[in-house]
């Protein structure tokens, strides 16, 4: 009696789940579908042990993702509709066989959700919201996984996907995430309209972020042999050996780069930058000081011919002449009390070479304040620095030179700076 009351209950267990089933599709048929989102959920809950629950839950969630009425109301719809679709080939005994047999191309509902994901994860990316993007491209690779766990494509990388997911996560603010994933395409070589942006944010992740020079360099040179044109990833690498400091490194990468057919004025005035520094900022001994002297003219004077009103460059090229005339001057100095024709001839020289040095510094610094000046309040911070200490260095050797009109005109211009 027992086994039979038991066997009854089975019977009548089994009877109401196919009424409870077949209410939910008749829901669904109807476009009741916020009535047969509340009953699916309470079926699911109810017999979470039943595959073909999970198949319905995918059908009553999809319904609701394409609904204008519904959708708004269950942002998460195709996500849900996504996860009883993947709960249900998990369980499912019958499964291997639908897709071994092909039954109804058992293979186009996951290519119909992989699709509207990306849909999604583009419409959001377009409308910059980038978490919600970043969700929806993680969602559409996770639907790829089950392509390539069914063998139903041999290419194991959906690059573009896989780059866009990346892409949203940068903008998200989500580096663990856009690392992964820019990882994916850098370790595949990939490239493509856009790729570049992966070598470019992953090796700037590992130098500035992660403070790992070996890995950024890695990524740079893998970039460069697809991008080799690519400015970002030009100065990615300088960075990378700029942190190294190893000078002879340094200015090997930038003779590499001026000698690029397509180097640029940008290309000649950071190796400019980084001569000065060595030149005059720097506290090493210098055995070279008169080679990288005369390789600084020539490089910044080079990138002069190629935009003779460059603030920064004139300014770079005016204070390299006034430290030289400084020094001179220094030497001068030491001949103060001597009168031998050979010191008074030598004195003389030396004059006229810091004399010289002096013109072609107001040169340089005259045209670097009058560009200076013309941004008016437009000038960026480190160009008010730069303003600066030009108007100072132009009040000094106005002065110097006795054209006092001229320097008064700079101090003049200080005062309206400050």
């Amino acid at each position: 009696m027992k086994k039979l009351f038991i066997s009854l209950f089975l019977l009548l267990a089994a009877k109401t789940f196919a009424q409870d089933y077949k209410a939910i599709e008749k829901m669904l048929s109807k476009n009741e579908l916020d009535k047969a989102q509340v009953a699916i959920d309470a079926l699911v809950g109810k017999s979470p042990d039943k595959a073909e629950n999970y198949y319905l839950k995918y059908k009553v969630y999809n319904a609701i993702s394409e609904s204008e009425q519904f959708k708004k109301l269950i942002p998460d719809a195709l996500e849900n509709s996504w996860q009883g679709l993947k709960k249900f080939a998990a369980m499912d005994k019958n499964f291997a066989a639908m897709i071994k047999d092909n039954i109804l191309n058992i293979a186009v509902p996951f290519d119909e959700m992989r699709k509207k994901f990306i849909n999604s994860g583009s419409a959001n990316l377009d409308a910059k919201n980038y978490d919600a993007s970043l969700s929806s491209f993680k969602s559409s690779l996770d639907v790829y996984k089950t392509f390539l766990e069914q063998k139903w494509t041999t290419i194991q990388l959906d690059t573009l996907i896989v780059f866009y997911t990346g892409y949203a996560a940068m903008n998200a603010k989500k580096s663990e995430d856009a690392e992964i994933y820019f990882k994916k395409l850098v370790d595949a070589n990939a490239s493509g309209t856009d790729l570049q942006i992966a070598y470019g944010w992953l090796a700037n992740y590992y130098i500035d972020t992660k403070k790992d020079n070996a890995k950024g360099m890695e990524v740079t040179e893998k970039g460069l042999k697809l991008y080799p044109k690519d400015e970002y990833l030009i100065d990615q690498k300088a960075k990378a050996i700029a942190n190294s400091g190893d000078k002879n490194a340094i200015f090997a990468n930038h003779e590499k780069n001026i000698n690029r057919t397509e180097a640029t004025y940008s290309d000649y005035l950071k190796y400019a930058a980084d001569l000065y520094d060595y030149l005059y900022v720097d506290s090493m001994a210098k055995p070279d000081l008169l080679e990288k002297r005369q390789k600084f003219e020539d490089v910044m004077g080079k990138g002069l011919t190629m935009k003779p009103t460059s603030a920064e460059g004139n300014y770079l090229m005016g204070f390299h002449h006034a430290n030289i005339a400084v020094e001179v001057d220094a030497k001068i100095k030491t001949y103060k009390n001597k009168k031998t024709p050979a010191d008074l001839e030598a004195k003389k020289k030396l004059e006229a070479e810091r004399d010289n040095h002096i013109t072609t510094s107001l040169k340089h610094h005259d045209l670097a304040a009058s560009v200076y000046r013309s941004k008016g309040a437009n000038l960026k911070p480190n160009e008010k620095e730069n303003y600066t200490a030009t108007l100072k260095n132009l009040i000094n050797f106005y002065k110097f030179k006795n054209i006092p009109e001229r320097a008064k005109s700079y101090e003049e211009d200080l005062k309206g700076l400050n």
